[in-house]
């Protein structure tokens, strides 16, 4: 991606000369020959005339793109309630050409994410021509006002993240994992061994959690005489637990902090 620019801002960064541009019109259609791209700052360099005319038709497409992309998101939360499913059924009716959720996911997230796409413009095309239909926009209502009524009645958070988040939240996973990746490869040796002995001791932890737990549990499993008896006896156990780190974890700290009982200050005599 060459342009830093979010709809509908007045300003845009070239990324890879760093060049700023205030974007104004000579018209009121918002059309190519409308544009105007006025270099304000940014690169050292001042740009010919030719030069932004290159700018302004490589920042057109992008420029194309995103404002779909923001009204599509605008038509999403305003007209279709927020449910990307209503939102695919309305382009599906229009166009008989089967799309997803993920589909809508990847058209709306931020443009510099690797699971970015890109809008088709027949896809917005067919929104607009839903909406044009007054039926379409009586079912929308209808739709609104059943949801409205029936408020207490609460979509599964597995459901929600299939229709809405599935995207962000994978991306946002392989985001971390390339970061971490990176610090791993960049790291240098004494780096290396810090992190190498706070992924073990993070394990160790983890692990010490689990084996507690399941401890807890085969524990009342052996003992119990009921499902009552069983929910307590494993309840008083985790805490027996939580309290015996607790006291391990004041206790380390008041050592390293060399506080309290540990003070150096202490009166000895």
């Amino acid at each position: 991606m060459k342009w830093s620019y979010r709809y509908p801002s007045t300003r845009t960064t070239h990324i890879e000369t760093g060049a700023v541009f205030d974007i104004k019109y000579v018209g009121h259609d918002g059309t190519f020959d409308e544009m105007v791209l006025i270099q304000v700052f940014g690169s050292g360099k001042k740009f010919s005339e030719n030069e932004i005319l290159l700018f302004k038709k490589e920042f057109w497409s992008f420029y194309s793109e995103e404002k779909i992309r923001y009204e599509m998101s605008s038509l999403l939360n305003n007209e279709f309630i927020g449910d990307p499913l209503l939102l695919v059924r309305a382009i599906e009716a229009e166009t008989k050409k089967d799309i997803s959720t993920r589909t809508v996911q990847a058209w709306l997230i931020e443009p510099e994410k690797k699971s970015s796409r890109k809008c088709p413009e027949w896809a917005f095309k067919a929104l607009n021509d839903y909406l044009k239909k007054p039926e379409n926009v009586n079912f929308l209502s209808e739709i609104k006002l059943s949801r409205e009524k029936n408020s207490h009645i609460k979509t599964s958070w597995s459901m929600q993240v299939y229709d809405k988040y599935s995207v962000k939240f994978a991306t946002n996973e392989i985001e971390q994992e390339e970061k971490k990746l990176k610090e791993w490869e960049q790291a240098n040796f004494p780096t290396l061994a810090k992190k190498l002995f706070m992924l073990e001791l993070k394990t160790e932890r983890h692990l010490k959690y689990l084996q507690d737990h399941v401890f807890a549990l085969t524990h009342a499993i052996k003992k119990a005489t009921n499902l009552e008896d069983l929910k307590a006896m494993v309840e008083n156990e985790i805490k027996e637990k939580e309290l015996v780190d607790y006291f391990i974890k004041d206790t380390r700290k008041a050592i390293e902090n060399k506080s309290e009982e540990f003070s150096e200050n202490i009166d000895q005599s």
